[in-house]
């Protein structure tokens, strides 16, 4: 997925311009995301409104501003949180 870029192939795969057009297309219902500190929070919200059923984020340096808004959100739309710690970074998961 990448905003512009719908239509387009990346290695004989499609490319689409947001996650919830992909996961229409393609039935997904995981997404990893690899972006840099700025941009991880949107992503991972456009994940969640896509009504993924996994959502991984690999980006470390998340602004504590960003994460604020998203684990409001994350608690408002979800049954119940586990945090797993790996290493020094601790993980949210929703356990349903």
């Amino acid at each position: 997925m990448t905003p512009k870029k719908g239509g387009t192939e990346h290695l004989g795969l499609p490319v689409f311009n947001t996650v919830a057009e992909a996961k229409a297309e393609t039935k997904a219902n995981a997404s990893v995301i690899y972006v840099p500190p700025p941009f991880a929070a949107a992503a991972i919200l456009e994940a969640m409104e896509a009504e993924l059923n996994l959502v991984v984020c690999i980006t470390e340096g998340i602004p504590q501003h960003d994460m604020v808004k998203f684990i409001i959100l994350f608690f408002k739309c979800c049954l119940f949180l586990k945090l797993i710690k790996f290493g020094s970074e601790i993980a949210l998961c929703s356990v349903v």
